[in-house]
């Protein structure tokens, strides 16, 4: 399974016996209409915002998100239930290795691991104060974390730390950002890139020790929250308007594709979106504000787009065409199924 975060993560929808609508009055069985499935409301158990989600396997997976909070289901997102993460700091972004180790980030620097699968989880004492907002794990021992400071506290800047030893100590590296970053995307342990505020992208070549801003035709105004590269060529970047930590919901956001390992860009006007998946050089699905979902089959040159319900989904993952969730604002969860 190739490891492309942004925060989500795939949950299986085998063993599904029935629709489902048991969320809210507002949470409806929606079709899927490039795979031609479903995607099923659930329970997760938690009231606050579910903001990353994986599933090293089919039927395990983990969500986490506001109050660190961490919900785990062993049945493909059938039932969820709530794991001690040892934090209470809100955490933004998730990574699994293998079957049984990830590692989840968020706010005041926190850190957690596990090394079974989700079922238990360990704060780690990294001791950095930075606002982590993205994490991913190329292998058991190296990964990548990315943030800003906090609100109204240097905010402009943004930070990437490295770690070579499963999460344990965290390097920072050199970047020329002067902006916060939120998006990653990693399809080795070498060639890697970044996005953020103001609109910029960055990308390494040689495992961070050097980025080179690219030019992404993002304007100032706009933040490219999510960025997914399918293999070295094939990349997507989803975003909006606005500036983090400036109340108000954005009015309007952007998709776009690039062929040519994002030297160059083609943008397509949206609504405001933020979570992105990017399997192949074909396929991707965005969630955002709204309930938006928009779907692809040829790499980002045209979208589907419809609406769930009206809160926010803050992103998606999945593992195949068969199997997948979506995550967001009241604990949602949509996990994708034949009916």
């Amino acid at each position: 399974m190739k490891n492309i975060i942004f925060v989500f993560v795939i949950a299986a929808a085998m063993g599904l016996s029935s629709c489902k609508d048991s969320l809210s009055s507002s949470a409806t069985i929606v079709r899927d209409t490039v795979y031609q499935h479903y995607w099923d409301p659930e329970q997760s158990g938690v009231s606050g915002t579910l903001i990353a989600v994986r599933f090293p396997s089919l039927q395990i997976g983990t969500a986490v998100g506001a109050g660190g909070a961490i919900v785990r289901t062993t049945d493909g997102g059938s039932t969820w239930t709530s794991q001690n993460s040892g934090t209470g700091s809100d955490l933004y972004g998730l990574s699994f290795s293998d079957i049984n180790t990830g590692i989840a980030v968020g706010s005041f620097g926190a850190v957690v691991k596990t090394v079974d699968g989700g079922a238990n989880w360990t704060p780690l004492s990294v001791d950095i104060d930075v606002q982590f907002r993205n994490v991913q794990m190329v292998g058991s021992n190296t990964g990548y974390a990315i943030g800003s400071r906090y609100f109204g506290v240097d905010n402009t800047k943004g930070y990437i730390f490295k770690t070579t030893d499963g999460g344990t100590t965290w390097v920072p590296l050199t970047i020329a950002s002067t902006t916060g970053l939120y998006g990653i995307s990693f399809i080795d342990a070498q060639n890697g890139w970044v996005s953020g505020l103001q609109g910029v992208i960055y990308k390494t070549s040689d495992g961070g020790a050097t980025w080179a801003k690219q030019n992404s035709t993002v304007p100032v105004t706009q933040q490219v929250a999510q960025i997914a590269f399918a293999d070295a060529s094939h990349g997507i970047a989803v975003g909006f308007d606005g500036v983090a930590g400036v109340p108000g919901t954005p009015t309007a956001g952007f998709a776009m594709m690039t062929s040519d390992g994002g030297a160059t860009w083609t943008k397509t006007n949206s609504n405001p979106v933020s979570g992105l998946w990017m399997p192949d050089a074909k396929h991707a699905t965005v969630v955002g504000y709204s309930g938006t979902v928009m779907e692809t089959a040829d790499g980002g040159a045209t979208w589907i787009t419809k609406a769930v319900g009206n809160f926010r989904l803050m992103n998606v993952f999945m593992n195949d065409a068969n199997n997948g969730a979506m995550v967001g604002e009241n604990g949602t969860v949509y996990i994708l199924g034949p009916h």
